[in-house]
C-alpha cells in the first residue's frame, strides 16, 4: 500500500502513515498499485510537462493527487520550477531595464 498524502509505502493494516501522519482510511479507500492496476511512477516526464506547460502540470496535479500521488507531485515540481525560472527572468529583466 502507498500513502496518498506522501506516496511512501506503508503497511496494509496501518490506519495512519508513519512517515507523514496522514489518515490512510479517508473515504475507506487505500491506494494499492497491485489491486487497482494503478501505475504511479512519478516520472521525470511529468515534471517536464509541468515545466513546459504549467497549466497542464497543474491540471495533472489536481487530477492525480489522490490516485497517483508520486506523479502528481512530479507534475507540481515542474510548475514550481516554471515559477522559479519566471521569477529569475523578471528579476534579471528588471536589472537590464534599470541599467
Amino acid at each position: 500500500m502507498y500513502c496518498k498524502h506522501c506516496g511512501k509505502q506503508v503497511d496494509k493494516s496501518a490506519k495512519i502513515c508513519p512517515n507523514c501522519g496522514g489518515n490512510l482510511k479517508i473515504n475507506s479507500r487505500l491506494v494499492n498499485v497491485q489491486d487497482e492496476y494503478i501505475t504511479d511512477s512519478g516520472s521525470f516526464n511529468y515534471t517536464l510537462w509541468g515545466l513546459i506547460l504549467p497549466m497542464v502540470g497543474l491540471t495533472l496535479h489536481f487530477a492525480w493527487r489522490e490516485d497517483k500521488p508520486l506523479s502528481a507531485r512530479a507534475a507540481m515540481r515542474g510548475v514550481v520550477a516554471f515559477g522559479a525560472i519566471l521569477m529569475l527572468f523578471i528579476v534579471a529583466l528588471s536589472f537590464v531595464i534599470i541599467l
